[in-house]
């Protein structure tokens, strides 16, 4: 309770009139014959605090635009009549029919409301008395945003409801995941799946007794995902179609189901392995996460963020996040790189100077006036990809090797990929690798060959190593016997020793 789940009910009721609206829940829809007769002319059907329900036979067919039957309690039947409601379901969980086809899945908006209110913030904005009048602090408000909805195009309406998410791309992410807590076979193919052109791997079936076919066989993989999850897993005459369906129909991949000597296989899946740990999990990468809330990033509030990409009154803060032209073609993660420093409002006049040659577009010369407010920092929007890089980048300078990154990981965040991390980690990660790296003193010139030994940072501490100084880039670098290089500035305790 106190997310606005009701008062967005209670909204759409005082839009659409009370009298068009029919209340119900989704049992008694669909075991109550007589139920769907009340839907006939209404406009808008809520099915409040729904549950998990595996019979949605009904819904289908309402939210399908099938004919529904009209029938009342000691009343002769008369004709089906098709539907015109739209349908609005509320819940306090992920609901999960067993359902795992594209039928509903097609025509599902999911918009999730995690944010609660506390009870000494919440107000009464909207609803209505016994009498059913309209009472709330936006109760005045309605004929105007009505006028305003009616105003809109109706072509133009109609398109945003068939293609919310190129609107309002945060639907997807919202989708996706309602997708994976609902669907079994979409949390194993999210968890334990990769997407690779042209692989086969063989469907098989669960693992015999005291053989373990986890690794090369799909239905036996889900199986065992299953079991590990506690959900039951669905039959194999059924995980074939389903997972072709998931993977084309609601995801967009490009595979298919064949046969060879050793059985049916489906084309372009890969059971993950320790060389796919690098990759990102497959359906949660298909999405673009932006943090859209007033949170503080690192210190950073998130209206610098619309305050570089809106570009008039009415942008809606996404445009330009991502270096794809398309709003829905995106599939880098934007993040909010952290400037060096915090830009204090000034009384006259400051001039922010570079003093990060990594960070060229974080620092900007800007001119303030006593009587104008200090302007939003603007920062550089940086992908995943890009992060990486650099990250390695940082390592390098360090002299960390993919061991050593590892170590750090699992020791700071319980994961061994960068992959696995989220956003704020993995920007983190990035900070403190540059934060290390910038704080490296001078060291003296040493002579090429020289044989040295020092101490250099790891995640568990300082240690020890010895060898041969050499030149890489124009700076000087000990080499151990190894073949390991670390550079010199960040080096401890350096001294010479003797071969």
């Amino acid at each position: 309770g106190g997310s606005g789940k009701s008062t967005l009910t209670q909204l759409a009721i005082a839009l659409v009139g009370i009298e068009n609206v029919f209340i119900t829940d989704l049992e008694i829809l669909e075991k109550d014959k007589f139920e769907t007769a009340n839907i006939k002319d209404k406009l808008l059907v809520i099915l409040q605090e729904a549950v998990s329900y595996k019979g949605v036979k009904k819904l289908k067919a309402l939210t399908g635009g099938d004919r529904l039957r009209f029938e009342q309690k000691f009343k002769q039947a008369l004709e089906s009549f098709y539907p015109n409601a739209m349908v609005m379901i509320t819940s306090n969980e992920p609901i999960k029919t067993g359902d795992y086809t594209s039928g509903l899945y097609r025509r599902e908006i999911p918009l999730s409301m995690t944010k609660r209110i506390p009870d000494k913030e919440q107000r009464k904005l909207i609803g209505h008395d016994q009498e059913n009048n309209l009472v709330g602090e936006f109760a005045p408000f309605i004929p105007g945003l009505l006028n305003w909805v009616l105003e809109m195009n109706p072509d133009e309406a109609t398109k945003i409801i068939k293609d919310p998410f190129t609107h309002a791309p945060g639907l997807l992410k919202s989708k996706l995941e309602n997708l994976i807590d609902t669907n079994s076979i979409a949390g194993w193919l999210n968890e334990k799946v990769v997407y690779i052109d042209g692989y086969e791997t063989q469907v098989g079936c669960k693992s015999p007794l005291s053989e373990s076919k986890e690794h090369i066989w799909l239905y036996a993989n889900y199986c065992d995902y299953c079991s590990l999850t506690g959900v039951n897993a669905v039959s194999l005459t059924r995980f074939s179609y389903l997972l072709l369906d998931l993977c084309k129909n609601q995801l967009g991949f490009s595979i298919r189901k064949g046969r060879n000597t050793k059985g049916a296989f489906i084309e372009g899946l890969k059971i993950r392995d320790h060389l796919d740990e690098e990759k990102l999990p497959l359906i949660e990468g298909l999405y673009t996460p932006l943090d859209y809330r007033g949170d503080e990033i690192d210190g950073f509030m998130t209206e610098s963020m619309t305050a570089e990409t809106s570009t008039n009154d009415e942008s809606d803060g996404y445009d330009g996040f991502s270096s794809s032209s398309e709003k829905n073609q995106s599939t880098a993660v934007a993040l909010l790189e952290k400037p060096s420093r915090v830009v204090e409002p000034p009384k006259e006049k400051i001039e922010e100077t570079e003093n990060n040659p990594s960070q060229s577009s974080s620092s900007t010369s800007v001119t303030v006036s006593e009587e104008k407010q200090a302007p939003i920092t603007h920062h550089k929007i940086v992908g995943r990809d890009e992060l990486i890089g650099r990250i390695d980048v940082e390592m390098e300078r360090l002299g960390w090797t993919t061991a050593i990154g590892k170590d750090y990981l699992v020791n700071q965040y319980g994961v061994s990929s960068r992959q696995r991390l989220t956003d704020d980690q993995l920007l983190e990660f990035y900070q403190n690798l540059k934060g290390a790296s910038l704080t490296a003193k001078e060291t003296p010139k040493y002579e090429i060959g020289q044989f040295l030994q020092g101490f250099v940072p790891h995640p568990m501490g300082m240690v020890k190593v010895e060898g041969t100084v050499v030149e890489q880039n124009g700076d000087r670098w000990l080499k151990d016997e190894s073949g390991i290089t670390y550079p010199l500035t960040v080096m401890e305790e350096v001294k010479r020793i003797k071969n």
